[in-house]
């Protein structure tokens, strides 16, 4: 009996698999780039303030069940709620972020931009994950959340700077990634729970009570509150933290200078909260996660996230673009102008 054909047989069999295997990633990266092109585009629509089109490009691929990577999960989401949120259309933001959650690891984690959307994302977070803690960190790491300031400025103009009571808070939770052992708890998670549990953030003052209660809700190891005193141009920046699980004071620092000198001022400050953690500080970091150096972009951008808050988002965009013109390099104020310019149109 001749060979020939079996043999024939097997190398076309083998033929088949080749071509098969080579085919199936072919056409995963295709789709995969299919996908990417319809984000830009729902990002042109979204651009161009026509949300009802980009929205009808978005839900289809976040319907997908294999989304490629978790990139491309955040990123048509996180156009996909910024329609919404120009839409004011807030339970399909949720349904959005309940989608993206579910599908993804329980590490991952959405970035939010609007700040009229952080309720509703950790609402969607809180019914996927039963909690409003983050996922826990590795054992060498500690967690640590950054509260509110209280400002205590006396003096003309000490008004002027309310806002600064989660603006050096805000500043602090940046540079403070500085630290090589210390993981921030979003600030964003905590004045959910600031909201949650009745606290009026514009009279109410942090004390260490309300710091652990917080820190256990959020599952922090470390808390951080501390205010600003005396006048503008002779201020004493004060912190404290608290070690959540027994309450115990473990640091309290203070920096002196002018209001002026709020960058160098929350830096020096950062580095010493670092060191008296116990943890390593890279000193370069902390510097280049200070978001800005100019006093009055700062003090713009600040008014302007409490105008975003109370949903004034004309007020919002000006004071945005105020805070870019004071310092062009200002990336989050030009990010923040970007995504509230065709929602103001």
């Amino acid at each position: 009996m001749s060979l020939i054909p079996n043999v024939l047989f097997k190398r076309q069999f083998v033929l088949m698999l080749v071509v098969f295997a080579f085919s199936v990633p072919l056409s995963r990266s295709q789709d995969v780039t299919s996908d990417r092109e319809e984000i830009a585009k729902a990002k042109q629509l979204f651009m161009a303030a026509d949300f009802d089109k980009a929205i009808s490009i978005l839900e289809p691929v976040l319907a997908q069940q294999d989304l490629e990577s978790n990139k491309t999960k955040h990123d048509v989401t996180r156009w996909l709620a910024r329609c919404y949120d120009a839409k004011q259309q807030w339970a399909d933001a949720e349904s959005a972020y309940v989608q993206a959650l579910r599908a993804a690891p329980p590490t991952f984690e959405l970035s939010v931009e609007s700040e009229r959307l952080w309720r509703t994302y950790w609402r969607a977070w809180i019914g996927v994950h039963g909690t409003i803690k983050p996922p826990d960190p590795p054992p060498d790491i500690k967690t640590i959340a950054i509260l509110d300031f209280r400002n205590s400025l006396v003096g003309p103009g000490s008004s002027e700077y309310d806002n600064f009571r989660w603006g050096f808070a805000d500043m602090m939770s940046k540079q403070l990634e500085g630290c090589l052992k210390l993981l921030i708890v979003e600030r964003e998670r905590i004045s959910h729970i600031l909201d949650e549990i009745g606290f009026q953030r514009d009279s109410d003052i942090v004390d260490q009570q309300t710091a652990v209660r917080v820190g256990k809700i959020v599952g922090a190891h470390l808390v951080v509150f501390g205010s600003y005193i005396g006048f503008q141009d002779d201020m004493r920046l004060h912190a404290r933290v608290v070690i959540v699980e027994t309450g115990v004071q473990l640091v309290s620092e203070d920096v002196k200078g002018e209001i002026e000198e709020f960058d160098e001022l929350t830096e020096e400050l950062a580095v010493k909260i670092c060191k008296g953690c116990g943890s390593k500080v890279d000193e370069l970091r902390v510097k280049e996660k200070t978001p800005t150096r100019s006093l009055d972009a700062w003090k713009a951008f600040t008014e302007a996230r409490f105008y975003e808050q109370k949903g004034q988002i004309q007020l919002a965009l000006e004071k945005y673009q105020e805070a870019a013109g004071h310092d062009p390099e200002f990336v989050e104020a030009k990010e923040k102008i970007e995504r509230l310019k065709p929602i103001s149109l």
